[in-house]
């Protein structure tokens, strides 16, 4: 069952990818990336992370969108703790990844 809810969650990716030449499953985009490539569109695949392996947050990956899968009690713009259970999208604010 895991692997069928991978392969369906990889089907969005993999038509985008088919439809943006250059980019790959998982790449942080810039605010202007984001934006002039999911222009008009209604569903924005996020790539899933712990909070442990989200990528360093910092200048170049200012304003980029991510998920993560084991959070514990977030609050909306607060900081991340790990090991719970809580799935929500993350904000890297250039300084620090954000619960959004």
């Amino acid at each position: 069952m895991k692997r069928l809810a991978a392969a369906l969650l990889l089907i969005p990716c993999l038509a985008l990818a088919q439809t943006s030449p250059g980019l790959q499953y998982g790449q942080i985009l810039s605010a202007e990336e984001w934006n002039a490539l999911f222009a008009g569109k209604t569903d924005y695949p996020l790539k899933a992370y712990t909070v442990a392996t989200l990528p360093a947050c910092g200048t170049a990956n200012k304003g980029a969108m991510l998920m993560v899968t084991d959070a514990t009690t977030p609050t909306y713009n607060g900081a991340l703790t790990g090991a719970g259970a809580v799935v929500v999208p993350v904000f890297c604010s250039g300084s620090a990844w954000l619960s959004h």
